[in-house]
């Protein structure tokens, strides 16, 4: 026969878990939609939902802060990617917005300010990758007094 002691350290973390679990859930919620599929309720119709954007820079049109459109984007794209070693394509495309919306998700930096920071202060023969540049970019934004 268990004791009270051994009962209590198995009834804790498992009233624990449902409880984490039922936050989850309500947060899942109350956030809504996931940003891959967005609902679109016209009155008197039934709830569709319409599907993600099909390439990375009409991805990045409808995630960037600031809602630049796609050949905006494209154009600043064009120009700093090739600064920093990758030629435009469909993945680099991908890789290129994937880091700028994590940096702005991060710091807070708009991803169309990252670029043009990028492009204005590349410097011929200092090798660094999108990534990193995308970075230092990022954080000189966040904290220009620095």
């Amino acid at each position: 026969m268990a004791d009270s002691g051994s009962e209590r350290r198995i009834v804790r973390p498992v009233r624990w878990f449902f409880t984490c679990l039922a936050l989850a859930a309500t947060t899942a919620a109350l956030a809504g939609p996931s940003v891959a599929c967005r609902r679109s309720e016209p009155a008197g119709s039934p709830a569709t939902v319409s599907p993600a954007p099909a390439t990375p820079l009409q991805q990045a049109a409808a995630t960037f802060d600031g809602g630049f459109p796609e050949r905006e984007i494209k154009a600043r794209l064009d120009q700093a990617m090739p600064l920093y070693g990758l030629t435009p394509s469909p993945d680099t495309y991908r890789q290129a917005v994937g880091t700028l919306v994590s940096l702005r998700k991060a710091n807070g930096v708009g991803e169309m300010a990252i670029l043009d920071y990028m492009i204005q202060s590349h410097v011929p023969g200092v090798a660094l990758s999108f990534p990193e540049a995308a970075t230092v970019a990022a954080e000189f934004l966040k904290h220009p007094d620095r």
